[in-house]
């Protein structure tokens, strides 16, 4: 069977999952014809599954036969670490706040995936936190985790500056 149609099937059955999960734990909107804070979650879940059922159905109109060399090149080196940054970035965003993890977890990727020069990564870390956190947290009023401790402080001091 084709790695890609196996991972297709399953990621199509975790958008299953999250679009009922927004479904029990988000709250209605408080005024008609204004958008719950589930809504456009919702809408990109869609988005993505319509996305996935096409290339699902393609893949079976193609009958493309796979091996296990398939899986071998699909989790590669390269990916478990970009796996790994992953997970540990969800698990340091709590404590050190949206601003610092997300600068560390853009410089650590960038470097994974060849970026030579470190003074391009910090300055792409910069500009990419920054505008994320403009966008977010200025524009869509979205609170993003401050961190713990002296990050907290340091977050606070840079929210003051926006």
């Amino acid at each position: 069977m084709n790695v890609e149609l196996i991972i297709s099937v399953f990621i199509l059955v975790f958008l299953a999952y999250c679009y009922w999960l927004l479904g029990i734990t988000s709250p209605p909107s408080i005024k008609a014809g204004v958008m719950s804070a589930a809504d456009w979650p919702r809408f990109i879940i869609i988005c993505l599954v319509v996305a996935i059922s096409i290339n699902v159905i393609s893949i079976c109109l193609k009958k493309k036969g796979g091996s296990f060399s398939e899986f071998k090149e699909l989790f590669n080196r390269k990916f478990t670490y970009a796996f790994f940054i992953l997970i540990m970035y969800a698990f340091i965003l709590e404590y050190l706040g949206f601003i610092t993890a997300t600068f560390l977890f853009v410089i650590v990727f960038s470097t994974l995936i060849g970026l030579k020069k470190i003074s391009y990564a910090v300055l792409g870390a910069f500009c990419s936190s920054t505008a994320i956190y403009v966008v977010f947290q200025i524009f869509l009023q979205v609170t993003l985790p401050r961190g713990s401790g002296i990050f907290l402080e340091f977050s606070i001091f840079l929210e003051s500056l926006f």
